[in-house]
């Protein structure tokens, strides 16, 4: 409703007699049922256009929880690395150590392993503070107090990724929502050019005899339009604007999706190359080198660069591997389907 007038008057009254026609009184005007019906939709649009812009919230929530997830399980995977090849330079100083003792070889060879082992361990040290990180960060996107874990030991392998269609996404919800919210306010300015209904009721003092009432009856009508038809039709361009919004929008995100699809399918070549090229192989020398060195059938040296190189190449691929997930994640997060 719009708001009460409450008003006092005198009408016919001389200051120096008490005459003339003294009144308290109130005034309300009402709007037209359809004025009322158009606001309260304009309401229920506003309403639902702030769920949306929730909806937007929560998703980019989930989305970084996601990345977190992933960061804490690559994390999780890559201490696990460092501490297996800890044990390997700890194999390799006390075989250093008995061949030292043995007088078999100098103290240069026992000393650089026990340097490649300090190297090792320290290595192992920036890996648990990364983890630590990483769980932190878990832990505020959860907007959990209490220390978390994952039960994944290990990132999942690529998998087939589902092609989701974008009207679900929240973003693409809520400029539709906008375009509800625009659709809404052309009725409501259509409506103020509806009459409103005026009444009015009066208490009234007449030459100083009360109690007299007196009421009004009536209604406002705009006689004057055009400035009226001019908020219509801006509010006819803020729907276009808004339409126009949305399919900016869709384009950006296709082109987003073709974007990181193509880096997906890169990420998997070279994965793939990886994991059934070169890892198998580096693996194997990696246990050869070690077996020859025990038998004293390779150097130090040799045995040091097949330890370097494999642990370099298993953390190649987990780093790929994560950004695979994280890519995927971007990917799955463009086309909504929650």
């Amino acid at each position: 409703l719009p708001f009460t007038n409450i008003f006092i008057s005198g009408e016919e009254f001389d200051f120096k007699e008490n005459s003339g026609i003294h009144s308290i009184g109130a005034q309300q005007n009402f709007y037209l049922p359809k004025v009322n019906s158009t606001q309260q939709n304009l309401y229920q649009q506003q309403a639902s256009l702030a769920t949306n812009a929730l909806k937007l919230t929560e998703q980019e929530i989930a989305y970084q929880t996601t990345l977190a997830f992933y960061d804490l399980v690559f994390q999780k995977q890559k201490q696990n690395y460092l501490g297996d090849l800890t044990e390997l330079y700890d194999d390799f100083v006390k075989v250093n150590q008995e061949r030292f003792n043995a007088g078999s070889i100098g103290k240069l060879p026992l000393l650089t392993a026990q340097d490649q082992l300090k190297l090792a361990v320290w290595k192992k040290e920036m890996a648990n503070q990364d983890l630590n990180i990483s769980n932190n960060s878990f832990r505020n996107w959860l907007r959990s107090e209490n220390e978390v874990d994952v039960d994944l030991e290990k990132l999942p392998m690529p998998a087939e990724i589902e092609k989701k269609s974008f009207e679900n996404h929240p973003m693409v919800q809520f400029q539709n929502q906008n375009s509800e919210v625009a659709k809404a306010q052309i009725e409501v300015q259509k409506a103020q050019l509806l009459p409103q209904l005026q009444t009015g009721l009066q208490l009234q003092m007449v030459n100083g005899t009360a109690p007299f009432f007196g009421y009004q009856v009536g209604m406002n009508i705009p006689l004057f339009k055009k400035s009226q038809n001019k908020k219509i039709e801006a509010a006819k361009i803020q729907v276009q604007v808004q339409e126009s919004k949305k399919e900016t929008i869709l384009q950006q995100l296709e082109m987003e999706r073709t974007k990181i699809t193509m880096q997906l399918e890169k990420q998997e070549v070279a994965m793939e190359y990886l994991e059934k090229e070169i890892l198998p192989s580096v693996r194997s020398r990696q246990e050869f080198a070690k077996a020859a060195f025990r038998a004293g059938q390779a150097t130090a040296l040799e045995y040091l660069q097949s330890l370097d190189q494999g642990i370099q190449y298993e953390i190649t691929y987990l780093d790929m591997l994560k950004e695979y997930h994280f890519l995927k994640t971007q990917l799955n997060y463009l086309g909504v389907g929650k």
